[in-house]
């Protein structure tokens, strides 16, 4: 009785290992900007029209495209974005929140 639940302890804790690594592998592309990134981030958000804004993630694609993910960027006018900036800064994407 003793042996099986180490049994399946064991299992339990090997499944779980298992269903986290692909998660842990996914995040370890993401990561947060450099002093001089987020600088450029920066201007390019302040010159598009946009004020305020929330997390700022570099994803890095499997195409090895670099792109930044802005979540709710917020215009002057009120309106939220989640944007997508490429490698040079420019937005390349615009998914507007409601």
């Amino acid at each position: 009785m003793e042996e099986d639940l180490k049994y399946r302890t064991a299992t339990l804790a090997l499944a779980g290992a298992l269903l986290a690594f692909p998660l842990t592998a996914a995040q370890a592309d993401d990561r947060k900007p450099t002093n001089d990134e987020l600088a450029q981030i920066h201007k390019a958000l302040l010159g598009a029209g946009f004020s305020t804004w929330g997390e700022i993630e570099r994803d890095d694609d499997d195409d090895d495209s670099e792109v930044w993910e802005i979540d709710d960027a917020v215009t002057a006018k009120g309106e939220r974005y989640d944007l997508t900036l490429d490698e040079n800064y420019e937005i390349v994407e615009r998914d507007r929140e409601d």
